[in-house]
C-alpha cells in the first residue's frame, strides 16, 4: 500500500507519468474530499481520451450520476460513459445486456463509491460485482469505507501493493465528536442548537419513521430529504410539496432531516453547517453521511459531530448470527437445512435465492462474505472474543469501534451525557444565583428540588436538604440551601412557617 498523509489529494500525489504506466487494477482508498472522482475526470479521462481509450464510470446513486455527468460535460471528456451499479444489476437480472455498458470495449472501469457492493442491505450487488470483477478491462476501485474488500483484493493478487493508494480522512476541521446514548437525545441536541445558535444542522436517520418524526417536530425550521423511490407515502408527499431541498450545494433552512439516501452523491458547501447528527448504525454509512459537508476554505469548521452510541442491549437488534448460521448450514449441510427450513412456508432468507438457470436454490456468495464480515464487527463491539487485524479483540464497544473507523482519539471525543450534565449544572447555578436570599415556600421548594433533579437508585426524586447540599458540594457548586422559620398570620393567628433560602457559599 502506498500511504500518503491526510489532507492530500489523489490528483496531487499521483503523477500523469504514473497514470500512463498503469497496466493493472488500481485502488484509490481515501476519505471524502480526497479527490477520487476529480482525478478520474480531470486526469485519467483526459490521458485516456488522447490515446483513444474509453472509460466506464459507475456510480451508486442517480444524484451522483447526474453530478458526474455535469463534470464530464464541463471538461469535454467525451470518452466517458456513466452508469449506476443498479442499472447493471437490473440488466443482468432481466437478461437484457444490449446497452453500451455491455457492448463497448472499455479500457478502464472506474468504480465510484465501491462500498455499495459491500453493504449488507443491497440484495443484488453480487451481480454487478461478479460482472465487474471478471470483466477484462482494468478497474479503478474507489471508496472511503471498503478497506476489508481492498485488502482481500491485494491478498488475492487482484490488485498489487504498488497500485493501492491510500489517503486517510482528516477530521481536523471538527471541534469535537460527541457520542449520545439515547434516541431522544437527538431532539434535545436539535432544540439546543436551534435555540442557542444561528447555525445550520444536519440530521441523518437510519430509520424512515424516525426521520419523519424529527421532521414533523421541527417542521417550522426544517427541510426533508429521502430517496425519490421511497415507499413511504408520507415522505413522498413531503418531497412533492416542498420540492428538492438541495439548491446551490446547500439547503435553505436551519435543519435538514435526511435518511441515508443523502450518504453519497450530494456535497454541501456551506460554512453555516456546523452540527451533524447521525443515528445511523452502519459505520460506513455514518462516515459517508459525515462526509456530505465539504469545506469551502481553511476557516470552514464543524462545531460538533454527534454520533449515536449503541449499547450491548441495542446491538442485539442488529445481530445477524442466525442468518449467518442458516447460510453456513445451507452451504455445508444441505440435507439438514432442508429438514429444518425448506418445508416451512413462512421461512425467508434474503441471501438465499432461486436460480432459474440451475433450477435450484443458491447462496448469494458476496452477501455471505459481507455477512461474515458484518457479524465479526458485531462480535467485536460486544463481549465476544474474535480475531481482528491479527489481534484478539474483546468487547470493543460501538463507540471505540467507530473511533477506530474514524481514526480519532479519545481527546477528540466527549460523551453527550457529560454535556447534558454541564448544561444542567449551568442552569442550576443560574437559578441559584437568581434566588439567593429569596424565601422559598412549598411551590418554590418543589421547583428547586426538581431543578437539582437528584434521584436515588429507584429513580425517586430526593427532597432532603442534606442530600441536596451534598450534591451541590460534590459538584463544586458554591451555594448552600438552609431551612429557616418565620412568623406569619394564618387564620388570624401568628404561626411559625418553615421556608428554604439559598446562601452564596463563597461570600457567606
Amino acid at each position: 500500500m502506498r500511504k500518503f498523509e491526510s489532507g492530500n489529494k489523489f490528483g496531487k500525489v499521483i503523477s500523469e507519468e504514473e497514470i500512463e504506466n498503469w497496466n493493472a487494477n488500481v485502488i484509490l482508498d481515501g476519505g471524502t474530499a480526497t479527490g477520487k472522482t476529480h482525478i478520474i475526470i480531470h486526469k485519467i479521462a483526459t490521458i485516456s481520451m488522447l490515446k483513444g481509450k474509453k472509460i466506464l464510470f459507475v456510480c451508486n446513486r442517480d444524484a451522483l450520476k447526474n453530478q458526474t455527468t455535469d463534470e464530464v460535460e464541463e471538461t469535454f471528456t467525451f470518452n466517458v460513459d456513466i452508469t449506476t451499479y443498479q442499472r447493471i444489476e437490473q440488466s443482468i437480472r432481466n437478461n437484457v445486456m444490449t446497452s453500451n455498458v455491455f457492448t463497448t470495449d472499455y479500457d478502464w472501469i472506474c468504480l465510484d463509491e465501491f462500498h455499495h457492493v459491500t453493504e449488507i442491505y443491497n440484495r443484488y450487488t453480487d451481480l454487478s460485482f461478479e460482472w465487474i470483477y471478471n470483466h477484462p478491462s482494468k478497474k479503478i476501485y474507489m471508496s472511503a469505507t471498503a478497506t476489508s474488500f481492498f485488502n482481500q483484493f491485494v491478498e488475492e493478487g487482484h490488485v498489487t501493493e504498488d497500485n493501492y493508494y491510500h489517503i486517510p480522512k482528516s477530521y481536523d476541521y471538527v471541534d469535537k465528536f460527541y457520542f449520545f446514548n439515547k434516541k431522544q437525545d437527538v431532539k434535545e441536541i436539535i432544540r439546543d442548537k436551534l435555540h442557542s445558535t444561528e447555525d445550520k444542522i444536519m440530521f441523518f436517520s437510519g430509520s424512515m419513521d424516525y426521520a419523519l418524526e424529527i421532521y414533523n417536530e421541527f417542521k417550522k425550521d426544517a427541510l426533508f430529504f429521502c430517496s425519490k423511490h421511497a415507499k413511504n407515502t408520507e415522505a413522498i408527499e413531503i418531497l412533492r410539496e416542498q420540492g428538492y431541498p438541495i439548491q446551490n450545494e446547500t439547503f435553505n433552512s436551519r435543519l435538514l432531516v435526511s435518511t441515508t439516501a443523502l450518504d453519497v452523491g450530494v456535497n454541501l458547501y456551506d460554512t453555516s453547517i456546523k452540527h451533524i447528527i447521525t443515528s445511523v448504525f452502519d459505520w460506513s454509512q455514518t462516515i459517508q453521511c459525515i462526509g456530505r459537508k465539504r469545506l469551502l476554505d481553511d476557516n470552514d469548521r464543524c462545531s460538533g459531530i454527534y454520533i449515536r452510541n449503541y449499547n450491548k442491549g441495542v446491538l442485539n437488534l442488529f445481530d445477524k448470527a442466525k442468518e449467518l448460521e442458516e447460510l453456513e448450514l445451507f452451504k455445508w449441510d444441505r440435507k439438514e437445512f432442508n429438514r429444518k427450513y425448506i418445508s416451512d412456508r413462512t421461512y425467508h432468507n434474503d441471501f438465499i435465492y432461486f436460480d432459474e438457470a440451475t433450477k435450484d436454490f443458491k447462496v448469494n456468495e458476496l452477501a455471505h462474505l459481507k455477512l461474515k464480515q458484518y457479524q465479526k464487527e458485531i462480535y467485536i463491539m460486544k463481549d465476544i472474543e474474535v480475531k481482528f487485524k491479527g489481534k484478539q479483540m474483546k468487547g470493543m464497544g460501538y463507540k471505540r469501534f467507530m473511533m477506530n473507523k474514524l481514526g480519532i482519539e479519545y481527546g477528540q471525543t466527549m460523551n453527550y451525557e457529560a454535556v447534558q450534565q454541564e448544561q444542567k449544572e449551568q442552569s442550576l447555578v443560574e437559578y441559584l444565583e437568581a434566588n439567593v436570599g429569596v424565601e422559598l415556600y412549598k411551590e418554590q421548594r418543589e421547583e428547586l428540588i426538581h431543578k437539582v433533579g437528584l434521584k436515588d437508585n429507584s429513580n425517586r426524586i430526593q427532597r432532603s436538604i442534606s442530600l441536596l447540599n451534598e450534591y451541590l458540594k460534590e459538584n463544586k457548586i458554591s451555594y448552600l440551601i438552609v431551612s429557616k422559620t418565620t412568623k406569619t398570620k394564618i387564620d388570624g393567628q401568628r404561626k411559625s412557617v418553615r421556608y428554604w433560602t439559598i446562601i452564596d457559599n463563597i461570600t457567606r
